[in-house]
């Protein structure tokens, strides 16, 4: 039950946000959404940042997670086609809750907005970041991409593949179908391509 009521209340909070943006929302707001008392919200949460901070937390990092394990599975190709639809789930599971289409231009500016204004959600998401670069070292080192181009680079051409911000303008369907298909266009232009002496 505690957990059930923790969960509502993040969601509830990161949907808010999505409406609203960091600056805007009030603690007094996420007691009407959820019908419950200041006190009972505070026994969860010791105030609005680490309240912020967890629902950011849970929806722009946590689902995103990839295990160790499944690291050593996975070719760097699978883990931007995993962080890819884990966003489209993300997004639908939320429209569905919301009652109203959010896009990933949505998404994402609220993604800028916190790290802009909360210190706490700026460090996790650079761990995250951190982890992210990892995938990219062991996708080099297995020989699956090539090396001459810079980690760095290739994150952060991977992120803003992900993060469509500049494609405001496109219908947002279009939007996600083009994510995936700029995500396999920049895989091949990196990946190691095996000879067929290489193979022998």
């Amino acid at each position: 039950m505690i957990k059930h009521a923790r969960e509502l209340i993040l969601e509830k909070t990161f949907l808010l946000l999505l409406e609203k943006g960091y600056e805007r929302i009030s603690v007094s707001d996420i007691q009407k959404s959820l019908g419950m008392s200041r006190g009972l919200l505070y026994r969860y949460f010791k105030n609005k940042d680490e309240l912020v901070e967890s629902a950011c937390r849970s929806f722009f990092v946590d689902r995103f997670i990839i295990s160790d394990d499944e690291m050593k599975k996975l070719s760097f190709f699978d883990s931007l086609v995993h962080m890819h639809n884990a966003l489209i789930s993300l997004l639908d599971e939320l429209e569905k809750k919301y009652g109203k289409v959010i896009s990933v231009l949505q998404y994402n500016m609220l993604y800028a907005d916190v790290i802009m204004h909360s210190e706490a959600f700026k460090i996790t998401a650079y761990t995250e970041f951190s982890k992210a670069r990892e995938i990219v070292e062991k996708a080099k080192a297995r020989g699956e991409i090539r090396k001459e181009f810079s980690t760095q680079f290739i994150l952060n051409v991977t992120f803003d593949i992900l993060d469509r911000v500049s494609s405001a303008i496109r219908a947002e369907d279009e939007i996600r179908r083009q994510i995936l298909s700029d995500v396999r266009e920049f895989y091949d232009s990196i990946k190691v391509i095996k000879t067929a002496k290489a193979l022998s």
